[in-house]
């Protein structure tokens, strides 16, 4: 957890960020062109907070939060995790945050080795970090496998699976159960229900909200699909052209929504009237 209570879990502070333009022809020597994606960025996420990123796409949503993770480095700005600045810290001193900052990518197929059996793959974060001893026997890895696919609700048979034989609904649960296996206070869910049927979508946004009470995680969860931030996210943050335009307390900003581009976004959905038990229905 946070090392000090009264701060944020991530405070990111006057963030922008450039990266290489590949669209454009790359001098004869040096590095090509940048091009500017994010804007002068404040974001802030407190402990068991789940704020959304919304807006269109290529709208920088993707870009903050990898570099929320530190994924990317900034050109200016600072980001506080945990009350320690990370901005420019070096992979080394960096490497023991990221077992306390997980992320669960939106297409989980090509996310997940084809190789490996799904036990190896929840279960290799732990291994990494050496949280299972030195030497764990194979016993060892079986039983945390298991129980890593018990908590997002798959069965323990599954354990010796690949993932293409899973469908898209349980390759997304894998990797839950891998981002969920260091047991992080961070986790950043990039568009994972998109693609997915209704269904299986409630099914999964009922886990992330089950495990967030339960793990008491923070989350940032991107996704253009403002008709399930109103049921699982606290704070919802508006981008457009890789700036912040609009922020507040969801319920706040989708009753009352202050600029122009959000209630363009809202005009643009139709949102049904939310009940908000449909997903202990699902």
């Amino acid at each position: 957890m946070a090392e000090d209570a009264t701060n944020p879990l991530l405070d990111i502070r006057g963030l922008s960020l450039a990266l290489p333009d590949l669209s454009r022809r790359r001098p004869w020597f040096g590095r090509a062109p940048l091009r500017p994606i994010l804007h002068d960025i404040d974001l802030r996420v407190e402990a068991g907070e789940c704020v959304a990123l919304v807006g269109e796409s290529g709208s920088g949503k993707t870009t903050l939060a990898r570099t929320a993770m530190r994924l990317y480095e900034p050109q200016q700005g600072d980001i506080v995790f945990g009350g320690r600045e990370i901005t420019r810290m070096g992979e080394l001193e960096l490497r023991p945050l990221r077992a306390r900052m997980q992320m669960i990518f939106q297409d989980p197929l090509s996310a997940l080795n084809p190789r490996r059996r799904v036990a190896d793959i929840v279960v290799q974060p732990l291994l990494s970090y050496g949280r299972l001893g030195p030497s764990p026997d194979r016993a060892l890895c079986a039983d945390t496998a298991r129980a890593l696919l018990a908590q997002v609700s798959l069965p323990p048979e599954f354990a010796s699976r690949y993932p293409h034989e899973l469908s898209g609904g349980q390759r997304q649960r894998v990797g839950i159960a891998r981002a969920i296996a260091l047991q992080p206070d961070l986790i950043v869910a990039d568009e994972i229900v998109s693609g997915l049927d209704v269904s299986t979508q409630a099914r999964i946004l009922l886990l992330l909200r089950d495990l967030r009470a339960r793990l008491n995680m923070g989350m940032i969860f991107v996704t253009h699909d403002l008709s399930v931030v109103r049921v699982l996210c606290d704070r919802v943050v508006v981008m457009r052209a890789g700036r912040i335009v609009e922020q507040g307390a969801t319920e706040a900003v989708f009753a009352n929504p202050q600029h122009p581009y959000t209630q363009a976004l809202l005009e643009a959905i139709a949102l049904p009237d939310i009940d908000d038990a449909w997903l202990d229905r699902a």
